[in-house]
């Protein structure tokens, strides 16, 4: 599962929650705390990452015939 990509397109969505709720500014100051954590999930994927590979490279595929 990649949360990268599922923070990434829950961000506007957040953001716009929060400036409904609070106002514009308020959402904006929030806006690099997602950042951050996007980035440490990033990194702490970049750990895995190897061995997803190698896992994925055992892998057959049937041809077609």
């Amino acid at each position: 599962m990649s949360f990268i990509s599922f923070g990434a397109s829950l961000g506007p969505i957040f953001i716009g929650m929060v400036s409904d709720r609070f106002d514009l500014i308020t959402a904006f100051k929030l806006l690099p705390l997602f950042a951050v954590v996007s980035g440490v999930l990033f990194l702490a994927g970049s750990f895995f990452y190897e061995r997803d590979v190698k896992r994925v490279d055992k892998i057959v595929l049937m041809e077609d015939k």
